[in-house]
């Protein structure tokens, strides 16, 4: 029961977190960039999602569905954040990936209504994220080390945001994974597995709110 009190006084610190961000995004007009924008609308999403699913717990209710319905709007989300960001390293990627994401959204669609229904946990189609979520920050990285220029003072934030990213969903898929193993899975222990997770996702929205809080006043509409 402590460690559950943990938990949730973990997550109420990650909500608390993403609240914060979002006044700093709008206070700092960073809410019309494109880039800046998506991660407003990824904020959002963790708060939208996480608060009725605290309150179906404590109800005692099945929250999985929201999970279904969180699973896709991320890769959503996070996607087009990619894509934008990638798209300056590799001209196809802005034209095809429109059609790569709209083709993994069908299949977790898919896969909430023909495989792991809304009513059960949907393992395969977070594995399947957070598998290209690393994919994505580890290419964003990877065509960094080949630039010659200097950032600029945008892109130091979308650097840390991508660290974030491959931090978070690195501790994920470690966390998701080991629910598919039964020995672990029904160990007492693993509900500390829970707490790494949340721990990790803390880590992500505090690296996110640095990366808000140092970039620089939006003054352009122009993204």
């Amino acid at each position: 029961m402590e460690v559950i009190v943990l938990i949730r006084s973990l997550n109420y610190l990650g909500l608390l977190l993403c609240i914060i961000s979002i006044y700093l995004l709008f206070s700092k007009g960073l809410n019309k960039n494109q880039f800046w924008g998506c991660i407003l609308f990824y904020l959002l999403l963790q708060i939208a999602i996480e608060v009725p699913a605290d309150v179906l717990s404590r109800l005692q209710k099945n929250n999985m569905p929201l999970l279904h319905i969180y699973v896709l709007l991320e890769f959503i989300i996070l996607s087009t954040f990619y894509r934008f960001l990638l798209s300056p390293y590799h001209g196809l990627w802005l034209k095809f990936s429109i059609y790569f994401i709209l083709l993994i959204s069908i299949l977790i669609v898919v896969n909430s209504f023909l495989i792991q229904d809304f009513m059960t946990f949907n393992s395969y189609a977070k594995t399947l994220t957070n598998v290209l979520f690393l994919s994505y920050s580890v290419l964003y990285f990877y065509f960094l080390l080949q630039r010659d220029n200097e950032l600029n003072p945008y892109e130091s934030g979308f650097i840390l945001i991508n660290a974030a990213v491959l931090f978070y969903y690195s501790a994920s898929l470690f966390v998701f994974m080991t629910g598919q193993i039964k020995i672990i899975a029904t160990s007492p222990f693993y509900i500390y597995i829970w707490v790494f997770n949340s721990i990790a996702s803390i880590t992500m929205r505090v690296l996110i709110f640095i990366a808000i809080w140092k970039a620089p006043q939006f003054l352009s509409t122009k993204s």
